[in-house]
Order: structure tokens, then C-alpha cells, then sequence
């Protein structure tokens, strides 16, 4: 068993992992009972519901837009936010999940989450949200100058604790999406020059280029293997326009340049680049923005949306910088002309791509925390709005401080739309089609040559080996140390 996630051959094979491509000859082929064939055989897959979910009857002339596609199965996205984690400092989960770690933090940290996406699994759900690197405070930079801040490429503990997440996922069937800034990324609040000082990301070509070469693209590029189990999409911030000159609320303690508010092409830009990275690396994987309101993704209400393919073409330059889903947030001050609840997909018009509910109250009106008692159950709703899927805020109390943060309606919401339509939750892990090209790690345009501390250890894509006759170990051939 070549993995460094504390399990065994015997386990896997006992949870029906055989068929995963990760488990594919001549991983455990002892245990997968694959052993004296001669062949390169593969067990049955997993039983999947019925590959024809039921669409809601009024969302079938949008119904090719209404669900992403995993592994060419539409998909309901239901699960919650995970945001951060009451172990590690606030954005910087990601270096505490190696495992490989032994610090406290690390031992912590890594049950948490282990923890956290067995309880989703329980509870029906099949997706969440999770930031990287949301105030910057978790980036490398090159010789430790943050006057300079030119990025440096992942540590090792960054890229072990990415694939120990996605290796999560694939357990227990959750999809992960990655959420990379967020307003906080210009939302000084004091803490040192660290946090939420990045304001050089978005204004600066060099700074930039530095972080979409140096530490974005090997970073993409380690979850390749993970595209067809428990990768679902990249997404370049968190409500980036509290941080625009137009709408936003970000703080700046330090009163300096680098924590100013942007413009709003400033975002579009960045969100841009980002999104041809990812899907130049490898043109399968998804890429979205976690937009604030409907007021910043919509045509009603004298609303534009900053977030339509032409926008961000025309901020940054390159045709595939675009978004392959919109994600949108709601909270019940923002009141009904701006909820998904209360209108159905279609009146947003921008029906170009599926739209996520990326996160809400347990609470959103006209629904109670305590609605599903009743029968009522807000996530339906929402699938009957048309709508692609719902992460509601939050699955951490403890990070919010606050018991309004229960996480038990999310829960019990999930289990519902498990129970009642099972075939549109259900996550079916590979095998994907291959990469309409070899993935990448060259620069997208010219970029200048930064002087790095370190070499990338980019985690290689697992292949497959046919075995030869008797073959009746659990052998590990490849040479990337694990």
C-alpha cells in the first residue's frame, strides 16, 4: 500500500475501493484478489443510481445547464462550507495536513478533517468548500520578502496536504472545491504585513506572474490525478468584490498601498489568468468565482454581470480565462429581490453556465433553522429553482464563534435530497477522458524569471501497470518516494 494516509491494502479492499483508478493494478493486487491472472483485471464498479436523474419538470428546457457534469454524469452539488478549521491558524489548514507531520497541529488538524468528511458522507452529502490561501498569509514567498513579495513555489507540507484532502474525497465520495483567495487577501486588520497585504496580486504583473507561475500552476498540476474521483473546480476568490472600490468593505489598518481596494477590472483580470492557468494545465478541470450577490452576477434590478465570459476576455486577454460554472452567496440581509429562494434561476439572466448557491444561513428566510422538522427543506427549493447545488455556511461552529452557526439543518438538508433523489447526488469516480492535451507546467504568456528557494515536488499522475503472470503482491513501482 504505497499511500501515507494510515490505512491498508485490507481496508480499502474491504470498503470497495478496488475499482478506483488509484487502486488499479499493481496497487494491492493481493487484496483486490487480482493476484496469478496474468491480465490487467479490474474489479466491478460501484453500483450507480440510474444515469438519467430526474430534472424538476420546470427546469427542463435549462436542464443542460442546470448541473455541472462529473465524469459525464450531471450532479446536484449539495454539502456545506468548510471555510477553515478550529485547529490551525485561520487560512492556513493547507500547511498543517501533511501526513508526514507529527506536531500537534498537524495530528489535530488531520482528525478534524478526517472527521468532518465522514460526518458529510453520513449525512448524504456530497461536496464542500474549503480556502487555501484566502488572506495570503500561507504563501511562500521568495527569500522571505514581503516588501518584494514574489512567490515562491508550494512547500512539500502544502502539496502532501492537498492530496491528503483529495485523498479524503476520494473515500468518502465528497468533491472538493478549492477555494484560492478571498476578500481577506486586501483586508488588513493589523496582524502583520503577512495578512492581507496583497494588494501587489492584483495590481502588480510581476507579483502576479510569480504567483500563477511559481506556486498556482504545480499546485493545479498535483491534483491531476484526483480530476476524475474527488477534484471538483478551482475557485479564484471569495466575494472579491468587498474589496473593489465599488462595493467594498475591506479594511486597510496598516493605511498603506499594499491593502488599497481595486478596481473592479483589477478582480476580473486576475480571475481571468487564473482560470486559463488551470484549464491550460489540464482542460478537464473546473474553475469559478465565489460572487457576494446577484447584484454583481445578473441582469435585473440594474445589476450587470462582472462575471460573463466577455468580461473577464476582455480584462485579461486570453479566450479560456473563463468561469465553467457561476457560484453566488446569500444572507437574508441582502432581502428577497436578491434570493435564489425566492426566484427561480432564470431570472437572473445569465443562463449561460449552471449557478451554485456557494453559501447561505441555516436559516434563509422564508426557512427556520428548524424548518426540516416540518417537512420543508430549503435545498430542495433550490433544486426546484433550477439551481446547481448549495454549500450552506457553516460546518465549523467553532470557527464562527457563534452556536448560529449549527451546522444540523445543512445536515439534515443533505440527507434529504440523498434520500429523495439519489441519483442526481451520487459521485461517480472515473475513469474520466484523458486531457485534450499533455499537461503543462510552461507559462501561459511571457513571464519573467524569479530566482526560487526551492523546486516544485509536484506529485506524479498514477499510471497504470499491467502486471505480469503470478504477479501476487502489493508492489508499488513507481520512484516519487512514497
Amino acid at each position: 500500500y504505497p499511500y501515507t494516509d494510515g490505512y491498508t491494502c485490507q481496508q480499502q479492499a474491504g470498503w470497495g475501493q478496488c475499482g478506483q483508478l488509484w487502486m488499479q493494478p499493481p496497487v494491492c493486487m493481493h487484496s483486490c484478489g487480482r493476484c496469478g491472472t496474468g491480465t490487467n483485471p479490474t474489479t466491478a464498479p460501484v453500483a450507480l443510481p440510474p444515469a438519467s436523474p430526474t430534472v424538476p419538470s420546470q427546469c427542463s428546457t435549462n436542464s443542460t445547464n442546470q448541473l455541472l457534469q462529473h465524469n459525464g454524469r450531471p450532479i446536484f452539488l449539495s454539502g456545506v462550507n468548510v471555510a477553515w478549521g478550529p485547529v490551525a491558524p485561520f487560512g492556513q489548514d493547507i500547511n498543517f495536513l501533511d501526513p508526514l507531520c507529527s506536531s500537534t497541529t498537524c495530528v489535530n488538524n488531520r482528525a478534524y478533517f478526517t472527521t468532518m468528511f465522514s460526518t458529510i458522507a453520513a449525512n448524504g452529502g456530497n461536496s464542500l468548500r474549503f480556502w487555501l490561501h484566502p488572506d495570503g498569509s500561507s504563501l511562500p514567498v521568495v527569500g522571505g520578502d514581503y516588501t518584494a513579495r514574489i512567490i515562491d513555489v508550494p512547500t512539500a507540507a502544502q502539496l502532501a496536504g492537498l492530496r491528503f484532502v483529495l485523498q479524503l474525497g476520494e473515500t468518502y465520495k465528497v468533491l472538493v472545491n478549492f477555494c484560492l483567495w478571498s476578500f481577506d487577501m486586501v483586508n488588513d486588520q493589523g496582524y502583520g504585513i503577512q495578512y492581507g497585504r496583497w494588494n501587489k496580486v492584483l495590481t502588480n504583473s510581476i507579483v502576479r506572474n510569480s504567483y500563477l507561475s511559481n506556486w498556482l500552476r504545480p499546485m493545479v498540476a498535483a491534483a491531476i490525478p484526483f480530476v476524475s474521483s474527488s477534484l471538483l473546480s478551482w475557485e479564484v476568490f471569495n466575494e472579491p468584490e468587498g474589496m473593489t472600490t465599488k462595493w467594498g468593505w475591506t479594511g486597510c489598518a496598516s493605511g498603506t498601498s499594499d491593502c488599497a481596494k481595486v478596481d473592479i477590472v483589477d478582480i476580473q483580470r486576475l480571475a481571468n489568468l487564473v482560470a486559463s492557468n488551470v484549464h491550460t494545465v489540464d482542460s478537464r478541470m473546473k474553475v469559478t468565482v465565489g460572487s457576494w450577490s446577484y447584484q454583481a452576477l445578473s441582469y435585473v434590478n440594474g445589476a450587470t454581470n462582472i462575471w460573463s465570459d466577455g468580461s473577464l476576455q476582455a480584462a485579461g486577454g486570453l479566450a479560456n480565462g473563463v468561469l465553467d460554472y457561476y457560484q453566488v452567496h446569500f444572507y437574508n440581509g441582502f432581502g428577497n429581490n436578491w434570493s435564489p429562494l425566492q426566484h427561480p434561476v432564470a431570472f437572473w439572466q445569465a443562463l449561460d453556465k449552471p449557478h451554485v448557491i456557494g453559501e447561505l444561513p441555516n436559516d434563509p428566510t422564508p426557512y427556520s433553522t428548524n424548518s426540516y422538522q416540518s417537512g420543508s427543506y430549503f435545498y430542495e427549493k433550490l433544486l426546484q429553482n433550477c439551481y446547481g447545488g448549495s454549500w450552506g455556511w457553516v460546518y465549523c461552529a467553532e470557527c464562527g464563534g457563534s452556536s448560529s452557526f449549527d451546522k444540523l439543518p445543512f445536515l439534515k438538508n443533505m440527507l434529504f435530497i440523498q434520500s429523495k433523489y439519489p441519483a442526481l447526488v451520487t459521485v461517480s469516480s472515473g475513469p474520466s477522458p484523458p486531457p485534450s492535451s499533455a499537461p503543462s507546467l510552461g507559462p501561459v504568456a511571457p513571464h519573467p524569471t524569479f530566482t526560487s528557494t526551492r523546486s516544485p515536488s509536484v506529485a506524479p499522475a498514477k499510471s497504470t501497470i499491467v502486471p505480469s503472470a503470478g504477479l501476487c503482491s502489493d508492489n508499488y513501482p513507481y520512484t516519487d518516494g512514497y
